[in-house]
């Protein structure tokens, strides 16, 4: 999001929309599972704003353990 020049905080103080995500994967068939990605835009008192949802099979086991090049890669996409 910085790369988009939106300001980002983490001081809720300071913060007029929560961006929230989370990542579920499927189990491997023939090498490969099916990911999804699903982020939400809240204001502050809960209220959803939005919500964008991303799917693709992988590599199974690609996202098994650290995988911040991959998530930079979704949330730069997402954004």
């Amino acid at each position: 999001m910085r790369k988009l020049d939106l300001t980002i905080t983490e001081d809720p103080r300071q913060a007029g929309y929560e961006v929230v995500g989370w990542v579920t994967a499927g189990p491997p068939v023939n090498g490969r599972q099916q990911a999804r990605v699903v982020w939400v835009v809240n204001t502050l008192d809960g209220g959803e704003v939005g919500k964008a949802i991303q799917e693709n099979a992988v590599i199974a086991g690609s996202l098994d353990g650290e995988w911040r090049p991959v998530g930079d890669i979704v949330s730069e996409v997402a954004a």
